[in-house]
């Protein structure tokens, strides 16, 4: 999906946003680095049959870029969305004044579509991605990426019901183990016909059960496999038997 700063200003930054009229241009973005942080540079990109001229505007604290950030859906439709959904594992781990609290403040205030959905699942394995290669020492990634998890089961219209279940818990089981009530929300998962493989895969292994969820990774078809291995979910695949967690009240 492309994306990029809408022209329009965000009314509370002033009727400019203090930049120069860009109608005329076409507005592009990116996140830049400096000395291990990241900003936001915003740059306007003016075409003509002979030349093309770049013009550099401003530059914003990634945390609060006061420009209103849409995307494109695959029919070039666009759709509101925020700038934060860029952030991809690598960045989490390599900028170090990216504010998490801002981040999910901005996350909540868009209004959901399918692809802004989308989008926010994207961010939220690629926060446990980011996680688990920090080898655990990254605490604000997981608790982020709990409360987001948590956010999206709770209020997403857009994201299937098992999926979001998995991908809750997934966070939750990187802190604690799950509670007996947790564990039977899994279970009632497996219990019901589900359509994605992938789903029984993801359970069984929520469940320390990799025998049964090597069973139906088995069923996957190649690709769908190479997928699901690039999964944050696939963290806990042993290599070899497993270690049952015995479940905490709930």
């Amino acid at each position: 999906m492309q994306n990029h700063l809408d022209a329009r200003r965000n009314p509370r930054y002033g009727k400019n946003g203090g930049r120069e009229d860009v109608k005329t241009h076409h507005i592009r973005d990116a996140p830049i680095s400096v000395d291990s942080k990241v900003y936001f540079e915003s740059y306007t990109v003016t075409r003509s049959k002979i030349s093309t001229v770049i013009r550099f505007g401003n530059i914003y604290d990634f945390n609060y870029v006061p420009l209103i950030y849409r995307e494109f859906d695959k029919n070039d439709k666009e759709y509101p969305s925020t700038h934060f959904v860029m952030l991809n594992k690598d960045a989490m781990l390599k900028y170090c004044n990216i504010d998490y609290n801002a981040l999910l403040d901005a996350v909540q205030h868009v209004p959901f579509s399918k692809d802004y959905s989308h989008s926010l699942n994207a961010l939220l394995l690629e926060m446990l991605k980011a996680y688990d290669e920090s080898k655990n020492s990254r605490i604000e990634l997981l608790s982020t990426a709990t409360t987001l998890a948590l956010w999206i089961k709770d209020s997403d219209p857009y994201t299937e019901h098992p999926i979001a279940i998995l991908n809750y818990l997934q966070s939750v089981k990187r802190s604690r183990t799950l509670t007996s009530t947790e564990q039977a929300e899994i279970l009632s998962l497996i219990e019901a016909a589900q359509d994605n493989e992938s789903i029984y895969v993801g359970a069984y292994l929520l469940l320390d059960n990799p025998a049964a969820a090597k069973i139906h990774f088995d069923k996957l078809p190649e690709e769908s496999q190479k997928f699901f291995e690039s999964c944050p979910i696939y963290h806990f695949m042993p290599n070899g038997q497993p270690t049952i967690s015995a479940p905490t009240e709930g």
